[in-house]
């Protein structure tokens, strides 16, 4: 998703160190700007995610289950879905 442009703005509701972490794994560049519900939406540029933050509960570890995340999972999708319904 981030490494295309897109004529919209992708708002990303997740762990900032986390987005940046996997990046670094995969060797993919990665910026991430901070979502401002009052600026105008831009086109997304490839390299480039909009972050609405959501901090981690737990450290995570790729390809393991981190049951102490389960509450950031709700959080991050009840984040997304509140916005989408505030029209954002």
């Amino acid at each position: 998703l981030a490494q295309r442009e897109w004529p919209v703005e992708l708002v990303v509701c997740a762990d900032a160190t986390l987005l940046t972490n996997r990046a670094a794994m995969l060797g993919l560049p990665l910026t991430l700007r901070p979502y401002s519900p009052n600026s105008p939406a831009q086109p997304q540029t490839a390299g480039t995610l909009t972050l609405l933050p959501v901090a981690l509960r737990a450290p995570v570890t790729a390809g393991q289950l981190a049951v102490e995340n389960g509450h950031y999972v709700v959080e991050t999708l009840a984040r997304a879905c509140d916005g989408c319904l505030n029209g954002e």
